[in-house]
């Protein structure tokens, strides 16, 4: 089986202590069964500590998060007490993998970052180049693939976002109402909400939409959308294997990142300005509240 992942992957390394949105706060940390044996197993002062902020939810051991949210191990300096006295490879597979996600094929496995890690979405909407796909395991068996179709379809897909014959906000359809309006932005109020921020937010963006939709965004961050559409695209539709029709697929994809384009141009609105930072920090919250809610996802798709 070989394993592909973007190019820029290769360049991920967490940011730890320096992150403003640790994914060790405000997020159930489930602990699989390897590592939890692991754990019992550790006959020292710490491993007692381990076991004792450690509670088993509906049949799933799980870390006891503090009343603030965090995980009993992040440490004041925003540092895993785990690896620093048992070393990364204590971790559990959920941290241990966190921004990752894979998509499983016949032939192949294909790993990509969640753009909820600032540093992920750092990597991801920063990069000036084309993404592309680079071979970083190969076991040297081969297997026949069965999706050449849906790779065809998908690599069209790239062409189309990345043709600098075509405006970005064409490849978002942001004058599609179906794709950008507040009746659209209205249905993201109905969702679970994780942050009070996002929804802050959300409510902000109704009131001023139609005052705003007109702002421009400089031409500097055009590259920006263009690997998000890429991104939303690489990461989800591999949906189609599952039954999901291509054009709910490429809804779904400009949905994602017209919202994000749209709260630039509210942010353009109150500040008179808009960095890097900004795009960043509207995906990682977008990817947030989105990708990292099954129930989320599966009502937009």
């Amino acid at each position: 089986m070989k394993i592909f992942a973007p190019d820029y992957y290769k360049d991920f390394k967490c940011i730890a202590g320096l992150c403003k949105h640790s994914c060790c706060i405000g997020w159930e940390i489930d602990i699989d069964d390897d590592t939890f044996h692991y754990y019992e197993s550790i006959d020292t002062a710490f491993g007692k500590y381990l076991r004792d902020n450690i509670t088993n939810q509906d049949g799933y051991n799980c870390f006891k998060l503090k009343d603030n949210g965090r995980c009993p191990f992040l440490n004041s300096g925003n540092l895993c007490d785990i690896i620093l006295n048992l070393g990364e490879a204590a971790l559990c597979q959920i941290c241990s993998d966190h921004p990752r996600f894979r998509n499983f094929y016949s032939d192949r496995i294909e790993i990509g970052l969640g753009l909820c890690c600032e540093e992920a979405a750092r990597l991801i909407l920063t990069s000036k180049s084309r993404m592309s796909l680079v071979e970083i395991e190969n076991d040297g068996d081969d297997f026949l693939c069965e999706e050449a179709k849906f790779f065809s379809w998908r690599d069209s897909l790239f062409e189309y976002f990345y043709d600098n014959g075509v405006p970005i906000t064409d490849k978002m359809s942001i004058n599609d109402r179906a794709i950008c309006s507040k009746e659209v932005f209205e249905k993201y109020l109905t969702l679970e909400i994780l942050d009070n921020k996002w929804k802050i937010l959300l409510k902000e963006l109704i009131k001023e939409y139609e005052s705003i939709k007109g702002i421009e965004i400089p031409t500097e961050f055009t590259k920006c959308f263009e690997q998000l559409l890429i991104y939303f695209t690489y990461r989800h539709s591999s949906l189609l294997l599952c039954g999901i029709s291509k054009s709910r697929i490429i809804k779904f994809v400009k949905m994602s990142a017209s919202i994000i384009y749209a709260l630039c141009q509210l942010h353009i609105s109150k500040s008179g300005n808009l960095y890097i930072d900004d795009i960043i920090e509207y995906s990682r919250m977008y990817s947030s509240e989105i990708e990292y809610s099954q129930d989320n996802l599966d009502s937009l798709i």
